[in-house]
């Protein structure tokens, strides 16, 4: 057998607990609690009353429920007193109170009736808390909204449509240039571009049924004004939870963006014409002007074969630099048309073994190399850049043509290098020849400039341009300073 159940407590006792726990309740609610009679004054007073409120309980009770209330909100608690007599039941009324240092505190009220023995409603309850930290984020959250650089607007989700707006912010208004009024009337799809509206249909279909929360679209939108403006807009969904019910879209203009790259790309087609129309010219030009380079050096070779013994020791050494000379202009013309070719024939980028490329230079230098006895010496290994394999190929065969050219009384020694440093490579090519003036050094590069005459060096003065061209248009620079042991040192950098 089990304990024997304490006996119930009577009736008044019982009431009595029942009291007890009621009041303990209350005074360790983290809401403040206050009742007050029919007159407003102040009955019972919890202590997280105390807390909001600032008044203790013995300051507090007595008083009139006037001390918490601002002047202007008057009337407000009489019209929630009325409601109250009424028999109803106010929740979750924000409003504002003053505490006891004067302070304004934002609220959420519930106010209940309180019902005495007869029945009859002999005062009221009210349940306070402390709001200002929402309401203060709120506001914040409102603040940024307005004030945001972007345009805002929150609209719904509706699947077979572009929604309802319901809200949108000032940047909204101004991007579009319609009033908030005027935005809500209208439908998203309307101020959209014909051309755009089937892109966006699909992605808000997705949106509606769930299969994305958010997306991203270039698109078109219409200006009060009638044109139409680019903008860049973003969509997410505001639900988390059930089916998507309304979202947030984020615009701003991107119409500055969109003409940039219209002109960008007008420019380049205009390019690609004008190198296209130069490369032609180019061509035709130096055929126009080899034709008679050609028929002179032809007429002067004739002459030479047909009529030697009628021309004197003068006469001959006068032809023989007529068909020289003709010689060099034409070396000049086809100089001059890889410098253009240069410039206006894009090739692709490709990852360009240095080490293969010297190679071949020197392959096709072999008969040369051999005819001076000279050498050349490549010292570690060569980097991989991005650029043109026949351009670095040229820069090479020019650089050590140069060299073996302007040698001095040795045979010519050329040594290839190359190390890395600050993001870039430097390659050298250092040879034992005559040398260089350094106050003519920035000369050599350009078109046409020779430090020596034809009879002592012959040449067209292209070399160093073209293969200045050629690191200029892999985003590098070259330069030349003495060789350490005499000569030149002739290096390129090149990003890595």
């Amino acid at each position: 057998m089990g304990e024997p159940k304490p006996p119930e407590p009577a009736g008044e006792e019982r009431v009595a607990i029942e009291s007890e726990h009621l009041a303990a309740i209350v005074r360790s609610s983290d809401d403040a609690i206050l009742s007050k009679d029919r007159d407003a004054t102040i009955t019972s007073w919890n202590e997280a009353a105390e807390r909001l409120y600032g008044y203790t309980a013995k300051e507090a009770v007595g008083n009139s429920v006037a001390i918490l209330i601002p002047p202007e909100r008057r009337g407000e608690e009489l019209e929630i007193v009325r409601r109250i007599l009424a028999g109803e039941r106010v929740e979750h009324y924000e409003t504002v109170r003053v505490r006891k240092d004067g302070t304004r505190i934002a609220v959420s009220l519930t106010a209940s009736p309180i019902l005495g023995a007869d029945g009859a409603i002999a005062g009221v309850s009210t349940q306070a808390r402390d709001v200002s930290s929402s309401r203060e984020a709120q506001h914040r959250l409102r603040g940024a909204f307005e004030g945001a650089p972007i345009g805002i607007a929150v609209f719904s989700v509706e699947p077979g449509s572009f929604g309802a707006l319901h809200q949108v912010n000032a940047e909204m208004t101004r991007l579009l240039g319609y009033s908030e009024e005027e935005l809500a009337a209208v439908s998203p799809g309307e101020l959209t571009h014909p051309d755009d509206a089937e892109r966006e249909r699909v992605l808000i279909e997705e949106l509606s049924s769930g299969a994305r929360s958010s997306y991203g679209i270039e698109k078109r939108n219409r200006h009060k004004d009638g044109r139409w403006i680019w903008v860049w807009l973003t969509v997410s969904l505001l639900d988390t939870e059930g089916p998507p019910r309304s979202a947030v879209a984020h615009m701003f203009d991107i119409s500055e963006r969109k003409a940039a790259e219209s002109e960008l790309e007008l420019a380049r087609a205009n390019l690609e014409r004008s190198n296209a129309e130069l490369d032609q010219f180019a061509y035709v030009a130096s055929h126009d002007l080899k034709e008679p380079l050609i028929l002179l050096s032809a007429y002067a070779r004739m002459l030479s074969e047909r009529h030697r013994d009628a021309l004197d020791e003068e006469g001959r050494t006068f032809l023989g630099h007529v068909r020289d000379e003709a010689g060099r202009m034409k070396a000049m013309i086809d100089d001059l048309l890889d410098y253009s070719r240069l410039q206006t024939r894009a090739e692709e980028a490709q990852v360009v073994e240095l080490s293969h490329v010297l190679e071949l230079a020197l392959k096709t230098l072999a008969p040369r190399i051999d005819e001076t006895q000279g050498r050349v010496d490549v010292e570690g290994p060569l980097p991989a850049v991005q650029g043109s394999p026949a351009q670095f190929e040229r820069l090479f065969r020019n650089l050590i043509s140069n060299a073996l050219k302007f040698r001095g009384e040795e045979a010519p020694l050329v040594t290839v290098s190359a190390e890395h440093g600050n993001g870039e490579w430097i390659v050298s090519v250092c040879d034992n020849g005559i040398g260089i003036d350094p106050a003519k050094a920035g000369r050599i590069f350009e078109v046409f400039q020779r430090l020596h005459g034809q009879e002592e060096y012959a040449g067209t003065g292209m070399g160093l341009a073209i293969c200045k061209r050629i690191v200029d248009r892999h985003r590098g620079r070259i330069w030349v300073e003495p060789a350490p042991e005499g000569g030149s040192a002739f290096r390129f950098a090149l990003p890595e």
